[in-house]
């Protein structure tokens, strides 16, 4: 007997030896993710880009709306107002930087209760739960969910572009098409990485996978274009706000390598993989430095070897889904619930490495939170095609173990990793140039590692006389 069978076996044996038989209801799965993400945004610390956007926020309290974005990956400032708007609400209900963080919360939350709601009925419980299990008390959404941040809202945005595009399957409808393209034009002045909705979006008409009330896709973009006019007269004023300078299109197409980074995001988004930022972990503060001497190296350990091992899924995943892409029909869609998700991961895939092909610069993992529901939307598509054959007694197991190392991955980041503690090795921090009364109507000093001294170099893009000259 050669190796490959006696290992699967033995594996199998393994995950047989797991006393579970079926997959836990979604609400404790909900109340637990929620009051980890809450717990992580009480936690959460600041930098350069958090400080940026607060001050957006700020601003707006005062009275002042910003119509211009955060510093995108080319350099210049993405469109908009609409995030100043976003960060502002939330300082107006409480004035401490925790507030926009917890806003990124309820967006996670509006996102999966929209998703929830959307495959339980047209996918079934067993989904549902793979689902609730997968994406929401995933390490990527999860840590992703508790710190101020432009990318972190995102996941939202890939929420309702899936909800509303299953809705407009059929027909067109005036309302799902006004609301699908208005969120493509506010995700665009959130975060850069809209774009890839825009693509995809555009794949999906010309695949006939989603019809277009026109007169509601109009009516949307002139809203949009509306809302963007201060941000019109503004690069006027000083056309170094625009998003350019860096790298050149297709560079993904020409180097090869940024491609295959940004397609390596289907393999790492849907594992418990988690970023190296994420396991730079110190107990100290919680557990004094003779506990931490002993855990730190044994978590990062530990997080390494269940990343590693979870990658095994995605993969098995990406293979369903390619065998299913070869009868994959571009123009003759279909309006059932099942194959009609597996067109859109596949289109989404399509999308994703064009968007990763034509970027002028080397993809970055917040350049996919946008699509992150639908990556791992994959992952259950395929579990719940598991779930139906002879192999379908491992899916709760295989779960169960994977929710073990979610929990765990999820947990000592949050107890130790720097977003999420304050000081420590290589902690998450900002060295100002001079105080200033936002600093303290937020409570950031306070709570964070931020510090203003002498040799201080950052201010805020917005506080500087010139934003364009600001990261």
């Amino acid at each position: 007997m050669g190796p490959w069978p006696f290992l699967v076996r033995r594996l199998r044996d393994l995950l047989q030896a797991i006393p579970v038989r079926c997959l836990p209801p979604v609400r404790p799965v909900l109340l637990a993710g929620l009051a980890i993400s809450v717990a992580l945004a009480l936690r959460s610390q600041v930098s350069g880009d958090q400080l940026n956007m607060l001050a957006r926020g700020w601003l707006f309290t005062q009275g002042e709306w910003v119509p211009i974005g955060m510093t995108t990956s080319a350099d210049g400032k993405a469109p908009g107002g609409a995030l100043s708007v976003l960060a502002g609400v939330p300082l107006l209900l409480w004035s401490d930087h925790r507030a926009v963080a917890l806003l990124v919360v309820v967006a996670h939350l509006l996102g999966f209760l929209l998703l929830d709601r959307l495959l339980g009925r047209h996918l079934g419980e067993m989904e549902r739960r793979l689902f609730a299990i997968a994406y929401w008390l995933g390490p990527w959404r999860l840590l992703h969910s508790g710190f101020v941040w432009n990318a972190n809202l995102m996941p939202l945005f890939g929420a309702i572009h899936l909800a509303s595009s299953f809705a407009m399957r059929r027909q067109p409808r005036l309302l799902v098409t006004l609301v699908h393209v208005l969120a493509l034009g506010l995700g665009a002045q959130i975060h850069a990485s809209s774009a890839m909705l825009v693509i995809l979006s555009a794949a999906l008409v010309l695949t006939r996978t989603v019809r277009v009330h026109w007169g509601g896709a109009a009516l949307a973009a002139a809203l949009t274009g509306v809302s963007l006019i201060p941000w019109v007269e503004e690069v006027i004023a000083n056309p170094q706000l625009l998003p350019a300078g860096k790298g050149f299109p297709f560079r993904g197409l020409v180097l090869v390598l940024p491609l295959l980074r940004g397609l390596l995001l289907w393999v790492r988004f849907p594992s418990l993989l988690i970023t190296p930022r994420m396991q730079r972990y110190d107990f100290t503060a919680l557990l004094g430095p003779g506990a931490d001497a002993v855990l730190a190296p044994l978590a990062t350990a530990l997080a390494w070897l269940v990343g590693l091992a979870s990658l095994a899924l995605p993969l098995m995943s990406l293979r369903w889904l390619f065998r299913r892409a070869k009868r994959f029909r571009i123009f003759r869609p279909t309006a059932e619930g099942r194959r009609w998700f597996v067109r859109y991961v596949v289109i989404t895939f399509a999308a994703a490495a064009f968007s990763f092909a034509a970027s002028p610069t080397t993809p970055m993992m917040w350049q996919g939170f946008a699509i992150l529901p639908t990556v791992i939307l994959m992952l259950v598509l395929w579990g719940g095609a598991v779930a139906r054959t002879r192999w379908s007694g491992l899916v709760p197991r295989v779960a169960a173990a994977w929710l073990g190392g979610a929990l765990l991955v999820s947990l000592l980041a949050a107890a130790g990793a720097p977003m999420y503690r304050r000081g420590g090795r290589q902690a998450v921090t900002t060295l100002l140039r001079q105080h200033h009364p936002m600093l303290y109507e937020l409570n950031i000093p306070a709570t964070t590692s931020v510090q203003v001294t002498e040799g201080g170099t950052f201010t805020p893009d917005v506080f500087l006389p010139n934003p364009a000259d600001g990261r």
